[in-house]
């Protein structure tokens, strides 16, 4: 265990975000109507804000997906989020921790 593993789970943890653009991109090109309550899609960059917004939970509120496939997918999103920043990264940085007192002693 070292400092390239938790950056590792750190590079896997910003790339649910880009994954979930793109799954917001498809509903967004998909869908009928605009993916946002606000009545627009987005821009890629919008898309983007939104999705490391939703994945880490801070619910800011200024974009809203108007759909019930974009409430799913920003549930899933957030979810996901949490989870793995609880389990996978706490994980790794207490392992990292133990192991750097260990070889302090």
């Amino acid at each position: 265990m070292n400092a390239q593993s938790v950056t590792g789970a750190v590079c896997i943890y910003l790339l649910f975000g880009i994954i979930f653009l793109f799954l917001y991109t498809s509903v967004a090109l998909i869908g009928s109507g605009p993916f946002f309550v606000q009545g627009t899609d987005g821009t890629r960059a919008l898309r983007l804000y939104f999705s490391y917004v939703t994945l880490a939970t801070l619910g800011y509120g200024d974009y809203t997906p108007s759909g019930e496939v974009g409430h799913t997918l920003a549930i899933l999103e957030a979810l996901l989020g949490q989870l793995y920043l609880v389990t996978v990264l706490a994980l790794l940085v207490s392992r990292l921790r133990a192991r750097h007192e260990d070889d302090r002693r």
